[in-house]
């Protein structure tokens, strides 16, 4: 991997990781790919690399085999205050809809 990529890479795990500490993306909240490569204006190699370190850390898991989502987690209030003043100004919109809501595992 490349260091652009790889910048690319971290950029996109900073700011999902600031997303789900401010839990701005709620519990099974579904997590695509391509959606979130659009956000970023990135491609989807380093959105995929995020999404694969996020949930090697447990703040993202499987439904249905395939599906990323949120999983319930546990972040001190003392981070999340730190985070969500690190992100300020960042900005997001909604990415998906909650898993089970349509009908999805």
């Amino acid at each position: 991997m490349g260091e652009r990529e790889q910048n690319l890479s971290v950029k996109a795990y900073d700011v999902l990781l600031n997303m789900l500490i401010n839990r701005e993306l709620p519990v099974n909240t579904v997590l695509p790919e391509r959606r979130l490569a659009e956000m970023l204006t990135i491609s989807r190699t380093p959105v995929r690399d995020a999404l694969n370190k996020l949930e090697n850390e447990g703040f993202i898991g499987r439904s249905g085999g395939r599906t990323l989502v949120v999983k319930e987690f546990y972040y001190p209030r003392t981070y999340r205050n730190a985070a969500r003043a690190a992100h300020a100004g960042g900005g997001s919109r909604p990415l998906g809809r909650r898993a089970g809501a349509s009908g999805d595992a």
